[in-house]
């Protein structure tokens, strides 16, 4: 009977164990769930953030090509010859 008893007592410690590390991998796997959505949610912030900045780059280059062709522009009526008014 003592030996049954044993068995049955260890078996419910084992019992409880398991149930202890299946709350502690459910607990994990929450957690890394969440984590994952933070991520998430954190890459499609900095995507729209990298679109924005891309438009933003691309019109300042626009602008630069403009201000550089108006530029050359005026160096080329500098640099031409004045003609005399007769």
């Amino acid at each position: 009977m003592e030996c049954m008893a044993s068995a049955e007592s260890e078996h419910n410690w084992l019992h409880a164990k398991v149930d202890e590390i299946q709350a502690v991998m459910l607990l994990s796997i929450t957690e890394s769930q969440a984590h994952v959505t933070e991520l998430e949610e954190a890459s499609a912030q900095l995507l729209a953030w990298l679109k924005t900045s891309d438009v933003t780059i691309e019109s300042q280059q626009e602008r630069l090509l403009r201000l550089e062709k108006l530029n050359r522009d005026l160096n080329s009526v500098k640099q031409a010859p004045v003609s005399e008014a007769g």
